[in-house]
């Protein structure tokens, strides 16, 4: 499943989540800031998206079906940069950080009571973005 929002800031965000009401408001929250979206709710189609379409954000759950959030970012940052990511956790662990600031995260928000806060780290995702692109990053992408 490949869906994709109206956008107008011509930046794209990945929201890689199965729990379809924290995917709602997310997606709702990055839409009204003018994002690209796409969706996922399992690991396959996180990394088939990335591969696919040009994603300047993600937005991963670290428990996402088939392989963790983690290990899919793993995967995808062995054949390829990751982009910048916010790592969405129903529990935030001592080991579940370390992991996701190795693979270099912008930030873990805590499923529920952090999703409103979610602008508060787009100006640190666009600024990224930016950074990256001045270096021939993102690579390209099909489109939908």
């Amino acid at each position: 499943m490949v869906a994709m929002l109206r956008h107008t800031s011509g930046y794209s965000a990945l929201v890689a989540e199965p729990e379809g009401p924290v995917r709602r408001r997310l997606t709702g929250r990055l839409a009204e800031l003018g994002f690209r979206i796409y969706e996922a709710g399992r690991c396959r189609e996180m990394l088939e998206i990335a591969g696919r379409f040009c994603v300047n954000a993600m937005f991963v759950d670290a428990e996402l079906p088939e392989y963790g959030g983690l290990e899919a970012l793993r995967m995808l940052s062995s054949s390829d940069e990751v982009p910048p990511f916010v790592l969405l956790a129903s529990r935030v662990t001592s080991p579940l950080m370390s992991e996701a600031l190795e693979l270099r995260a912008v930030t873990i928000l805590r499923k529920g009571s952090d999703m409103d806060i979610v602008g508060e780290f787009v100006d640190e995702i666009v600024e990224r973005c930016g950074r990256r692109s001045a270096y021939g990053w993102p690579r390209g992408g099909g489109s939908v």
